[in-house]
């Protein structure tokens, strides 16, 4: 996102660790919580093995060291391998840098073979590539090596130094995690610091041993030197839906910064001159003006929509923003870049505004300041609480999002405000929408003819993440072609041999109005004949698409999402002279994560079904997965129920 230093290494151990710990005598929506039995509730100790998977870390050795005023990590590590899969899997080495900040130093790279023939990789086999190819500008590195000889029982051995200088002058901060998705023997976390470097007056620790409580060694000595070190660490399992490896593996990070007002006034003094309006700005904001763009809404979905997303990341271009008017003359930018121009535009409305360092892949631990964040956004302050805050917050790299909105990876995020009245710098959480802002409503409308042929109608209603999700996947990601080819699909879907008749969008263009669909088709054979003069057919509510499975045990929490309500409402309308014979009972279903409730009724010729699925919690428990396997499977079972109807 462009304000990150090193991405793959500071987030290994700077992410919040989200662990539910705590179930006790639940009340769940009026009705009592009756713990699962303890095969369900409590998994099994898991013992080391290296069976079944394609390599083992024999050795994962990172050594930090801070002089003063440089950054020194060795890195050094064995990885053998176990299957021909892991030769083809593993044999590409990468090394993750910044060629600006950084300097790399490969002392050593190779392929032990089981014989204990030694071999290097050509000169040719070694690429030094922009870390994401498709962004040009981006200046973080990854060097590659095609490694030689490497098979079953071989071992691919590396050594190599990063150096760098950390942004904030006299400061450091670092990481490391201490499990994988395969197996590891043994791993040492070294930290060296200057003697007179004390822990927790002139740098913290924040530690954590991970939701298996894996076991981690530690010695200190007094030349400044400690030492974390773990041995037959199990891999991690992958079960679906878990959450990321550093939110559930044990971790180390530690940083010398001493407060968030540090990294506050350290980035306010780098953007606080760039954000000033200068001619530039305040030409295109009159431009605006004079189209009848007057309001923070209209300006902020101007920059959404005209600001191309790069990164930038070349030299301090990893963190100071581009002049307002380099971006207006590009159209193009990072997201500190486009939240820079957008509170540049506002300022020259004579509008408050600030710019907010945030992390939107994970979050930020509040208990260690550090320059983990990965992302920049805008804010303007509000009168009265909005979802328990009082600030409004405005993404611009989220194409087609609507305002007053920000995306689910911004919600509920540790959040710096830098330079509120130029002096302050205010540490906070964004909000958590609840489930009512992200809002699909969906209805489908049949009329049944004697025969079993229906004409149908269908209407989507979308806000919040759906809203966006939508808009973006209509206007940006498909052609007009692909659009349509997916509605014939999903035509059929409801109806087999479905066929596509007509469709209207609503306005793309028109980020304030939320995004509404409606299609018409028709199909042969919607309802079965059910013996004489009965028809049998399903009212178009759909089960979920994909479900996961029961397991005996599980390990890690289940990711359901975000916070959300889905409405689905099938009407049949019946021919005249017929009634209905079986109608499924009505059903209701209230959890801790979240309810649902299937509903039949009739109101003279139409039969109706509607579902409403709410999700109030975004992870379940461990012990809570199989109950939510069970709690979709009911509803998948009432929604697929037929109603039969019969002539008079």
């Amino acid at each position: 996102m462009g304000i990150i230093i090193n991405k793959n290494l500071i987030a290994l151990g700077l992410l919040s660790i989200i662990i539910f710990v705590s179930m006790g005598a639940l009340l769940v929506i009026g009705q009592p919580y009756v713990l699962p039995p303890p095969s369900r509730y409590s998994p099994p100790e898991r013992e080391y093995r290296e069976e079944g998977y394609d390599a083992v870390w024999l050795v994962r050795d990172k050594r930090f060291t801070f002089n003063g005023t440089h950054l020194i990590k060795r890195i050094y590590y064995k990885l053998k391998i176990l299957t021909d899969a892991g030769a083809d899997k593993y044999f590409e080495r990468k090394i993750v840098y910044n060629r600006d900040w950084e300097t790399l130093i490969v002392h050593s790279m190779r392929t032990i073979q089981p014989d204990g023939t030694v071999l290097e990789p050509m000169p040719d086999a070694i690429q030094d590539i922009p870390l994401v190819r498709e962004r040009i500008y981006d200046n973080a590195r990854q060097r590659i090596y095609q490694m030689p000889g490497v098979k079953v029982n071989s071992i691919i051995e590396a050594n190599y130094t990063i150096i760098d200088k950390f942004p904030i002058e006299g400061e450091f901060q670092d990481g490391f995690v201490f499990q994988d998705d395969i197996p590891i023997r043994y791993e040492r976390y070294t930290v060296i610091l200057p003697e007179n470097y004390t822990l927790f007056e002139d740098w913290n620790l924040l530690m954590t041993l991970g939701i298996e409580e894996m076991p981690v060694e530690f010695t200190s000595y007094d030349n400044g030197t400690y030492v974390w070190e773990a041995r037959n660490v199990p891999a991690i399992l992958n079960e679906e839906g878990r959450p990321l490896k550093e939110e559930i593996a044990p971790a180390i990070a530690l940083s010398s910064i001493s407060s968030w007002d540090e990294i506050g006034e350290w980035w306010w003094s780098l953007v606080k001159h760039v954000i000033e309006p200068k001619e530039e700005v305040v030409d295109k904001v009159r431009e605006l003006v004079e189209q009848g763009k007057t309001g923070v809404a209209e300006i902020y979905h101007w920059v959404e929509k005209n600001i191309k997303y790069v990164a930038l990341e070349f030299g301090l271009g990893g963190f100071k923003p581009y002049e307002p008017g380099i971006v207006l003359k590009n159209l193009y930018g990072d997201c500190k870049d486009g939240a820079s121009l957008l509170v540049s535009m506002l300022k020259a409305m004579n509008q408050t505004a600030y710019l907010v360092l945030i992390n939107s892949m994970g979050d930020v631990s509040p208990e260690l300041p550090a320059l983990a964040f990965d992302h920049a956004i805008a804010a303007i302050p509000l009168e009265e609480e909005i979802y328990g805050s009082k600030w409004l917050f405005l993404d611009t790299t989220a194409v087609t999002n609507p305002y007053g909105y920000i995306p689910i990876g911004d919600q509920g995020k540790w959040a710096l405000i830098v330079g509120v009245n130029n002096t302050v710098h205010i540490f906070t959480q964004t909000p958590k929408y609840p489930p009512e802002t992200n809002r699909f409503y969906l209805l489908k409308y049949l009329v049944l003819e004697e025969t079993g042929d229906v004409n149908g109608m269908v209407r989507w209603e979308a806000t919040g993440f759906y809203d966006w999700f939508l808009k973006y996947m209509f206007r940006m990601a498909l052609t007009e072609e692909q659009k349509e080819l997916l509605l014939k699909q999903y035509v059929t879907s409801i109806a087999p041999g479905g066929e596509l008749k007509h469709y209207e969008i609503s306005d793309l263009e028109n980020y304030t109005r939320p995004f509404t669909l409606v299609l018409s088709f028709k199909a042969s054979s919607y309802a079965s004949p059910y013996g004489e003069d009965s028809l049998m057919f399903k009212i178009p509510l759909e089960p979920p698409r994909s479900r996961p499975v029961k397991r005996e045990w599980r390990y890690y929490p289940y990711i359901l999402g975000f916070p959300s309500i889905t409405e689905e409402v099938g009407e049949v309308l019946i021919p005249e002279g017929w009634d209905v014979n079986f109608l499924p009972k009505n059903m209701t279903l209230e959890k801790y994560w979240g309810n649902i409730s299937v509903t039949y009724s009739k109101m003279g010729r139409k039969i109706i079904g509607r579902a409403v699925m709410r999700i109030d919690h975004e992870e379940l428990p461990r012990w809570m997965y199989n109950e939510y396997v069970e709690f979709l499977e009911k509803y998948s079972k009432r929604v697929e129920l037929p109603v039969i109807i019969t002539k008079e």
